[in-house]
């Protein structure tokens, strides 16, 4: 099964097991960060994508909830603070106006048990914005990580060799 997510005004193609490309400078977004994901958060992200990629903009929103939802399982209460953080640096960023920044924070911090309506509604746009904040605070919480220990280790590795010559 293939899936098509819109950004930016271009259409990403891909299996939902891989990574998503840009048709035109081939570049990937979303789906190659679900790799380094906890595994109940890898599979509700990639279902998040596909309820975007169909238009479903608030069962992308549940389920972008209950994605960070298991990254704060995951994490811990430190961890959640820490998204929490990476959020506000990324409104920074994104330079994301009020509104949209007080929609996407209440999507991922707010709860179940909010007043209704518990999660705010969402248009294209909203959505989009969610997509790429979600990618942000996912690149930012374990693909970054990873990869730096990965590449850390690979020097580890080279330096004994190298200082033998």
């Amino acid at each position: 099964m293939a899936i098509d997510i819109a950004a930016h005004g271009t259409t990403y193609s891909g299996d939902p097991g891989g990574a998503l490309e840009c048709p035109h400078c081939h570049a990937s977004t979303a789906l190659d960060v679900a790799a380094y994901l906890p595994q109940e958060a890898q599979a509700l992200f990639r279902e998040a994508l596909a309820c975007h990629a169909a238009g479903l903009y608030t069962a992308f929103a549940a389920l972008c909830r209950r994605t960070a939802q298991a990254l704060y399982h995951a994490l811990g209460e430190r961890g959640k603070l820490q998204l929490f953080d990476i959020l506000h640096e990324t409104r920074a960023l994104a330079e994301l106006d009020e509104n949209t920044f007080v929609a996407v924070r209440a999507v991922l911090f707010g709860s179940d048990a909010d007043p209704w309506p518990n999660l705010p509604p969402l248009d294209a746009g909203r959505a989009g914005v969610l997509a790429e904040v979600m990618q942000d605070l996912l690149y930012q919480a374990f693909v970054r990580k990873a990869r730096l220990k990965q590449a850390l280790a690979a020097r580890r590795r080279v330096t004994p060799i190298q200082a033998a010559r």
